[in-house]
């Protein structure tokens, strides 16, 4: 694959954005994210600025996929890991395979993570202390990703709309049983798949009754 122009990415704060880049590997942006990607015969680089992100990396054993975060480099050929710059350092868990990480002038030489194993290597001059390597179990994992379920984040937005995003991630669906109901703002961040918690808000503003009679949909009228 020749050369592909550098390409840069960044998310808000509260922020979400997953891409898939020129091999076909898959990048996952947490908020306050900013990285560049460029890609040339040699290597796949991808130099993360500010943030976190989760690669899912496509095997390719001629070139290399390297993180540059600060000082630190995170290479890897087909596996999947998380990256997050710290403070004083870069915080590395690896999902799947291997990586090598590596310092520069380090006379240990490279660190290698296994899946389910975690490191936060300093990226200062001269670090005092060798990082720890340690194992991670699956639902501390779970919770270290939980970043990475996306959120319907709504500001002053049209009901219809927001009905109309719902139903599109979830077997039960919404129907607005008053169409005045439609050009209601409401605004909050829900989980894609967490409508109870949405109904509940409706609910609750004492202004929307729900009728739940067919388990299939869930009726929205208007309160007396």
């Amino acid at each position: 694959m020749p050369r592909t122009p550098q390409q840069a990415f960044a998310t808000a704060p509260s922020g979400y954005q997953r891409l898939q880049l020129p091999d076909n590997s898959l990048v996952q942006l947490n908020g306050a994210t900013a990285l560049t990607v460029e890609f040339s015969r040699a290597e796949r680089r991808v130099a993360l600025a500010e943030g976190e992100a989760h690669f899912s990396v496509a095997k390719d054993t001629v070139r290399p996929f390297v993180v540059q975060a600060r000082r630190i480099r995170v290479c890897a050929v087909g596996t999947a890991f998380n990256v997050r710059l710290t403070d004083t350092g870069v915080d590395v868990l690896v999902t799947e395979g291997i990586v090598r990480i590596e310092r520069p002038a380090d006379p240990a030489g490279p660190i290698v993570l296994a899946a389910n194993e975690r490191t936060t290597v300093s990226d200062q001059p001269e670090p005092s202390a060798a990082p720890v390597i340690e194992r991670v179990e699956p639902a501390a994992i779970r919770a270290v990703l939980a970043w990475q379920e996306p959120q319907f984040i709504f500001v002053e937005s049209p009901l219809g709309e927001v009905i109309g995003r719902f139903n599109a991630r979830n077997r039960v669906q919404l129907v607005l049983g008053d169409a005045t109901l439609a050009a209601r703002m409401v605004g909050g961040t829900f989980r894609p798949d967490d409508v109870e918690m949405f109904l509940r808000l409706l609910e609750g503003s004492g202004e929307i009754t729900l009728d739940r009679s067919d388990p299939t949909r869930v009726v929205l009228h208007r309160a007396p």
